[in-house]
Parts: structure tokens; sequence; C-alpha cells
């Protein structure tokens, strides 16, 4: 059986990420910087006064964190034909060196960035450490980036302090790249959390942190790892979010944490007195964001029962007015396919312009299968979000696998409002996929039935979009731990 042929009964993996704006943003935030987002329509009426959401045709919802976004907007209009067949003019390249490549980005210049922790980058030793590469728009590596192509960090920028694992990497508003992951013993036992900050040419920045690293053991943990990174536009210069977990969350001892950072890289001393908030009510948080009032939105599993959890936090730390207490349980979600083993695990939190959300993550099983949500401004589900759905408000993708240790920042937003996504779909060998979703929450006429499939066997660690044409960046994790760079018609 071909890989495309899987598509007739399997459905692609769906893990969504943090938002991006448009064209000449550098990733920012969409909807936080202060002008007017732009909100194109396929299939609906932009013009009779009414949202994306309310319009009666096929519009994207716009995503967007509560505010507007100032900076150029689309080029394109809509979309061209041959959309998710493979670019052939992009030089899709295989980088041979086993990088083990987790997490990338895409900027606004159509830059690839990815992060690996291969052996040998400050030394030779055994010792992991963080190590980004940059291909430029054509696909090409950019030699001119760090040293020979490569920017490496560790732990107070030695090789001989402990070995870092990186887990997810953001391009800031400025262009900067930064990396989120743990440091740990030689048992990689994580002991304390690692946020790198390289400038755009690839060497650490000296401004950020320590010779631009950040580390600290997180009070309340005992093996701390952090997950993802986001930045909070709502100020300027922007400020950053850090989620993550303590050790295994399957263990009855986990706990959640949240943090901000100065854009100095310090503790941010606004936000709880500049210690992490430590949850002992959830087993981890994965995703986060902040909407145009500098809110901070979390999610993640809660206890006893490992729902779907997603917690508000004020500016200053403290739990919002949402759901109770801050906080909205949805078990629902646990049991959206009615049986098995039911629990469920927020991977990412989005805020739309109205002041809703959109969650996404993985229910049941450690691998799938995957939905997205819709909330309230309230914490309730949204009901006329996927509506034809056992679940109002939930859709639920049977049948999907989903690689926990790889796969948290995954997602992206074109400046149409379409999410695209990206994971692995297939039966005995996984490919790589990148998805697109409208904003009713179905899969677009994009590709096979929505997805364009790699000829990768394997993951999908980060997906994106050129942002003068659309067309579609594809990072994904062979078996080998090398990285395949693809890009697709939009």
């Amino acid at each position: 059986m071909d890989r495309r042929s899987l598509l007739l009964f399997v459905v692609p993996v769906l893990a969504l990420a943090a938002v991006h704006g448009c064209v000449g943003d550098s990733a920012i935030t969409a909807g936080a910087d202060g002008g007017q987002d732009a909100s194109v329509a396929e299939g609906g009426n932009t013009t009779d006064g009414q949202s994306p959401q309310a319009d009666a045709g096929a519009d994207a919802a716009m995503v967007t964190d509560g505010g507007a976004d100032s900076g150029p907007q689309c080029i394109y209009v809509t979309d061209a034909g041959g959309g998710g067949t493979l670019d052939q003019s992009f030089a899709n390249v295989t980088h041979t060196e086993a990088v083990s490549v987790v997490s990338g980005d895409v900027d606004s210049a159509g830059n690839t960035f990815v992060v690996g922790a291969p052996t040998n980058c400050l030394s030779a030793s055994s010792d992991y450490d963080f190590a980004v590469y940059k291909y430029g728009p054509t696909g090409a590596a950019d030699n001119s980036f760090g040293t020979a192509g490569r920017a490496c960090a560790g732990v107070a920028n030695t090789a001989s302090v402990g070995s870092e694992r990186p887990y997810g990497l953001r391009v800031d508003p400025a262009g900067n790249i930064v990396v989120v992951g743990t440091t740990g013993n030689g048992g990689f036992n994580p002991v304390q959390i690692v946020v790198a900050r390289f400038k755009p040419t690839g060497q650490l920045d000296a401004t950020f942190a320590t010779n631009g690293v950040y580390s600290v053991a997180v009070a309340g943990t005992t093996f701390p790892t952090a997950y993802t990174v986001a930045f909070d536009t709502s100020v300027s210069p922007p400020k950053l979010l850090v989620v993550g977990a303590d050790g295994d969350p399957f263990k009855a001892n986990t706990a959640a944490f949240v943090l901000r950072l100065t854009a100095t890289g310090q503790a941010d001393n606004g936000f709880n007195g500049g210690a992490p908030i430590v949850d002992t009510n959830a087993t981890g948080y994965y995703g986060v964001t902040a909407d145009g009032a500098g809110n901070v939105f979390t999610t993640g599993s809660a206890k006893p029962n490992r729902d779907l959890i997603v917690s508000k936090w004020t500016p200053g730390g403290t739990a919002a007015v949402f759901g109770t207490s801050g906080k909205a349980t949805l078990s629902s979600v646990s049991t959206a396919t009615g049986g098995g083993m039911a629990f469920s695990e927020g991977r990412d939190v989005h805020v739309l312009s109205d002041g809703k959300l959109i969650i996404a993550g993985l229910q049941e099983a450690e691998q799938g299968p995957v939905f997205v949500a819709k909330l309230t401004a309230a914490g309730a589900l949204d009901t006329s979000f996927a509506a034809t759905s056992a679940i109002k408000g939930v859709l639920m993708l049977p049948n999907v696998i989903l690689n926990t240790d790889y796969e948290f920042s995954i997602m992206r937003t074109r400046c149409d409002g379409k999410l695209l996504v990206t994971g692995s779909v297939g039966v005995g060998q996984s490919y790589a996929v990148a998805a697109r979703v409208i904003g009713t929450g179905a899969l677009d006429a994009f590709g096979d039935a929505g997805m364009a499939v790699s000829s990768v066997v394997g993951l999908g660690v980060g997906v994106g979009e050129d942002p003068t044409s659309g067309r579609i960046l594809l990072m994904a994790r062979n078996g080998l731990g090398q990285l395949q760079l693809e890009r697709y018609q939009p």
C-alpha cells in the first residue's frame, strides 16, 4: 500500500502550537501588536460586515490573540492551483547529520529554523547540546548562520555542564531564535529548564540572561522540563512565556508550571513575584499564549482523571475570572469517542479576536487520537464549532497517532486564518504530513483529503508558510533523526 492510499482510512495527526502573524511580522503573535488583522475568505463574503466565524460561507476563522496586527498583511489573496503537491522549484533537502531534530519554525522572510540535539555541537564529548540550523527561502542551507550553518548552546555556554534536550523553537518578533528544553545529569534526568536565545545571525544573544542562556531549577518540582515558548506581545519588547511539566506526566507526583521572563531573559517580577507558578492540580502544561491585554492562557491535563484543562492567569500571575477559579476542566473531551481509557491533554491554546479559545490536543492513549475544541471566553465548549460532531464544540479525529516525545510546536496560522498542522499518518509505518484546517473545524480542500503526505517515514516536527506565496513548508524527522525539508503548493 502506498503512503497516499493510507488516507482512505486514516485521519492525519493534528497537534497545534503557537500562533503566527502575517508577512513582515517576524513571527509576531497575530493580533497583539496594535493594527488591523487581515481575514481573507475562501467561499464566504468578507464585505458583508460579518466576521469569518459568523459568515455563512466557508471562511477560515481568523486566529488572533485578542488584539490586532499592524504589520504588512497577506501578499497572496487566494490559493493557487495544485494545493498540496510538492513544489519542484524548492530544494527539498535531507540534512544528513543525525541531529535528532525536534522542532522548527519559519520567519517572516521565509527562512526555516530547526533545532536538534547532536552530541558534537560544543565539543567532541557525548553530552547533548542545543543545535539550531537555518535554511533559506529556496531550501538551501545557510552556512553563514552561526558556525558553518549551525548555532550551539548549552548551560553556561560550556561543553562540560549537563546534557541539554530541546523541545520547542520559536522565532520572536525581532527575528531572534528562542529554544526551550531541559538540562540534566549523565542519566538524562532533567534538573533545570533551559531557555536560549540566538541572534538572527546565529550567535548567542549576550543581552539575554547569562551569555544568551537562561537556566533554573523550578522550585517545587523534581524533574522539570520546558516544552513550549510563546511571546507576550501586549508589551514592547515582548516578554517570554514558558510552560512545562515535572517529570513523567503519568506519575502521580507530577505538576505543571508556567513562568514569564523579561525580554532580557530575567525572571519577571511582575508575574507571580518572579517565581514560576507550579500547578499541582495539573500533570503538565504544554501550550501557552497571551492575549492583547497580557492575560496568559495555558493548557494541559488535570488531575486526578487527566481531563483537558485550560487555565487563565492575569498579567500579574493570579487566577483570572474564567471557568472555576481560573480553570476550565472539560471531562467531556475525554469521552468524546465514547469508550476506552478516556483522558485528554491539551497541547496548544489560541485566543480568537472575540475572546474565544481554540484548543488542540490528544485523547485516550499516549499517542492519540487528536481533538480540536473551541471554548467560549468563559471557558465552556462553543457548540457552534464542529456542530455535527458527537460532542458539539469538539472535532474528534479517530485513528490518529501522535508521538509525544517530539511533536509539541507543530502548528501555525496562515495569513488567511486557516490552520497549518503537522504530525504523522499511517498504519505500521508513519509518514510526515502537513494538513490544512478551516475555521469551522474541518479539513480543507488541500492535497489528499486535506493533507499533503511526505515521502519521509517519520514525524512532522514543524510547519510554516512562505510569506509571499503561501507555499507550505514541512519539517520532518526521519527514523535516523535527520531533517528533511519539503515545500508544497498552497
